[in-house]
């Protein structure tokens, strides 16, 4: 285990219904009592970090009184001062998958998890890193995110190296460079969307698993379908091997493969993209396409028969009467049924 979220973001009924998930932002102080209680138990030798989204509803997020009050907490030493992370889902839980991730909001939580930072009164305060989340399927979309953070670090040490020389001068006091530390962003003249530590990856990564490593490079990667099999190979012999290779692991394997094929058909090729529309995002609706291949068409089928068959080409044949339903809806839109597809088609005819 490298670390562990206490989950603040699961909209499901089922969870939410019992005052967990997402019903945690709002009771605050069992939500520290929780806290308090895992960084006791794990005693610093383990990460835990609190993933939230930006609060019940859209129209009252939550977040941003939030994210400081958790600041307060690992100042004071207390309810948590193990935490190691703070990620933020731009998405209310009403919303769940629905709409536009809002990272203004996310950016704003971040202003004031950073502007309460710097009025805490400890100069080895360490502020808790807040990481955002929702809609990153590209370098692009990252890169769009993280500009604020480069540009406040730049901008930072440009301050710093101005009010060294100017102690060095003569023109001022060395206690000014801390007073330089403690100011706000606004204090400072600075983007106050200032502290965004990094992006967490969700949704994306189901989509393209190799979102990391277009991340890393800085491209669009047109993936051939035949690479993106082999992935699907590596993660059939990863469940064999976990599972067993019985009638049981196999079906294991199968039904979690076809959970992951649910996400993986919603992209597109990039070589199939004309370039004015690069990159895919996460909401788009892509219409059905005819791949370079055999082999891209079918990986890009919205039927679930389609799914089966790709699973029987790693896993073997299923039997006659097998179905498979995904286990949860986290799309962003709405797709027919197989059956009301087929019945369509067959009206027309």
């Amino acid at each position: 285990v490298d670390f562990i979220d206490l989950n603040c973001g699961c909209p499901i009924d089922l969870v939410t219904d019992v005052g967990a998930g997402s019903a945690l932002m709002n009771r605050t102080k069992k939500l520290a009592e929780i806290a308090d209680r895992m960084t006791s138990a794990t005693c610093g030798k383990l990460p835990i970090g609190i993933k939230m989204r930006i609060g019940w509803n859209s129209n009252k997020p939550n977040a941003h009184k939030l994210v400081p009050t958790i600041q307060t907490w690992s100042h004071e030493k207390k309810h948590g001062s193990g935490l190691a992370y703070i990620s933020i889902h731009g998405r209310s839980r009403q919303q769940r998958y629905t709409k536009v991730a809002n990272w203004d909001y996310i950016h704003m939580c971040c202003a004031r998890a950073s502007c309460k930072a710097y009025t805490l009164d400890s100069a080895k305060f360490k502020p808790v890193p807040v990481f955002g989340n929702g809609d990153i399927m590209s370098f692009t979309d990252w890169e769009e995110q993280m500009q604020h953070r480069r540009q406040w670090i730049q901008e930072l040490a440009e301050l710093e190296e101005e009010e060294e020389r100017r102690v060095m001068n003569g023109h001022g006091r060395a206690a000014d460079m801390d007073k330089v530390a403690r100011k706000t962003p606004e204090e400072l003249g600075l983007d106050p969307y200032s502290h965004l530590t990094t992006c967490m990856l969700a949704r994306g990564v189901l989509l393209k698993p190799w979102l990391p490593t277009e991340i890393k490079e800085r491209r669009h990667w047109d993936i051939s379908s035949s690479e993106r099999f082999d992935m699907l190979k590596r993660f059939a012999d990863y469940g064999l091997e976990h599972w067993g290779s019985d009638r049981r692991g196999v079906d294991s394997t199968r039904r979690f493969l076809l959970d992951w094929i649910s996400f993986l058909h919603r992209y597109v090729p990039v070589g199939l993209i004309e370039a004015q529309y690069l990159p895919q995002h996460i909401n788009d609706r892509p219409p059905r396409f005819q791949g370079r291949n055999e082999l891209e068409t079918l990986m890009g089928s919205t039927s679930v028969k389609d799914w089966i068959k790709i699973s029987e080409m790693l896993l073997g044949p299923v039997d006659e009467n097998y179905s498979f339903q995904p286990k949860h809806k986290a799309n962003a839109y709405e797709t027919p049924s197989q059956e009301l597809v087929d019945a369509l088609t067959e009206t027309k005819a």
